[in-house]
């Protein structure tokens, strides 16, 4: 099985800041239903499977763009290559866990609709969030959140980088927020390789900048990360042996679109008990 974000890495690069940003900005609460904070990267593997085109500062209307990714990757386009992770220390954060009852099944769709999907832009998801705030606090979070949402949203310059938390998830359906979950296995090895990774990489301000720097996170977990990630796709594959409830929280990206995988996290987590 292909476990976690590495391989394939569950990102979306979208121009949306406006709206992606005042969902992030809400303030969580005390169940754990906000997302004012931590997050994962997001961005995706190198853009050998399919891709659309974002386009447009996040200033003006933009089309919200969803890469998918496959496992290989050319590593360090345009110069960006991985840089010193010998003193990373891996901050783990609790997930809010699942059916925290914030979004109904079609808030979680018009969520991706007006934020993440190919028809997206600023305007929507202003509305959406703006209409919505429950939900789309619950929905994503940005880096310093705690506890952590299913999406997480980095603003790397024009664009905002939306990291589909499987970590996390693991973590949730595990009943174990503790750093030494699976689910906390799979976030170090994420966290080591954009650590080595962002400050390299960024600003993003287009699309052959974030493919330079999702294939600098390739290059990170396949060197300096590689032991984090090897620790990561084990247990997550063996979770996914005893209990298929765990490959809920990973993407296929040979089967599915990112905006399903994201509109899956948000159900799991912010929807109602299944």
């Amino acid at each position: 099985m292909k476990s976690r974000f590495s391989r394939p890495f569950a990102f979306a690069l979208v121009s949306v800041l406006g709206g992606v940003a005042a969902a992030c900005a809400g303030g969580g609460e005390a169940d754990g239903g906000g997302a004012g904070g931590d997050a994962n990267v997001a961005a995706s593997a190198s853009s050998t499977g399919t891709s659309s085109t974002a386009t447009g500062p996040s200033t003006a209307p933009a089309t919200a763009t969803t890469t998918t990714t496959t496992s290989s990757s050319t590593g360090g386009m345009g110069g960006c290559h991985p840089g010193d992770v010998s003193n990373f220390k891996h901050a783990w954060v609790p997930s809010i866990g699942l059916a925290k009852n914030k979004c109904t099944s079609g808030e979680a769709a018009g969520f991706v609709d007006a934020c993440l999907g190919p028809a997206s832009d600023k305007a929507s998801c202003d509305e959406f969030t703006n209409a919505h705030t429950d939900c789309s606090t619950c929905a994503i979070a940005l880096p310093e959140a705690t506890p952590m949402a299913p999406l997480v949203a980095y603003e790397v310059g024009k664009f905002v980088i939306i990291d589909g938390n499987a970590g996390h998830c693991v973590s949730a359906h595990e009943m174990n927020n503790s750093a030494f979950s699976c689910g906390a296995k799979m976030d170090k090895a994420q966290k080591c390789a954009l650590a080595a990774c962002l400050d390299p990489c960024t600003p993003i301000d287009d699309n052959a900048d974030f493919t330079a720097f999702v294939g600098c996170v390739g290059e990170a977990l396949a060197g300096p990360c590689k032991a984090f990630d090897e620790a990561g796709d084990a247990c997550s594959a063996e979770l996914g042996k005893s209990d298929p409830k765990f490959l809920l929280c990973i993407w296929d990206e040979g089967k599915e679109e990112f905006t399903t995988y994201a509109e899956r996290l948000i159900n799991l987590h912010c929807g109602p008990s299944q």
